[in-house]
């Protein structure tokens, strides 16, 4: 009876062992940025929650329900991850920016809509193209004052 259940039990363990190295694989990317572009950043703020909307290819690895974020003067960085309680899953970084030039090593992005002022006050980011082969994503993020708004300005 158990020998049955063998298969099911190496299947789950290989899916925990995968999402373990890609999110390990993720914090690194993350730590490289910060340590790149870290004495460029003029703001930052931490645990953020966030809300993801995808449309066209389901790319689930630009889905996240918290972030990180920091900025520069021409540029977002949004550090997603999913927060499941006591365990956390690592998203890859992107870059929002509208000059894509000087940025590296991770999405790298040029913002379709920005609304910093959108519905509950949230900030509204917009980008990508619905398609067969691509994603448009909405991304809100919340709790974040006025005062923070300004540094996300450039967007507009």
């Amino acid at each position: 009876m158990y020998i049955a259940l063998l298969p099911l039990i190496i299947f789950i363990v290989a899916i925990v062992f995968l999402n373990t190295y890609v999110a390990k694989q993720n914090k690194q990317k993350r730590q490289v940025l910060v340590d790149a572009f870290g004495d460029k950043f003029v703001f930052y703020k931490k645990y953020i929650k966030a809300e993801v909307f995808t449309s066209g290819r389901k790319n689930t690895s630009l889905i996240f329900n918290a972030c990180h974020i920091y900025t520069t003067d021409d540029a977002l960085f949004i550090f997603g991850y999913k927060d499941l309680g006591v365990f956390t899953i690592d998203i890859a970084p992107i870059i929002i920016t509208n000059n894509s030039n000087h940025y590296y090593s991770a999405s790298v992005v040029k913002p379709k809509k920005f609304n910093p002022h959108s519905f509950n006050q949230d900030v509204y980011i917009e980008f990508g193209e619905s398609g067969w082969q691509t994603t448009n994503v909405e991304i809100r993020l919340k709790g974040l004052t006025n005062d923070e708004k300004q540094y996300l300005s450039f967007l507009q």
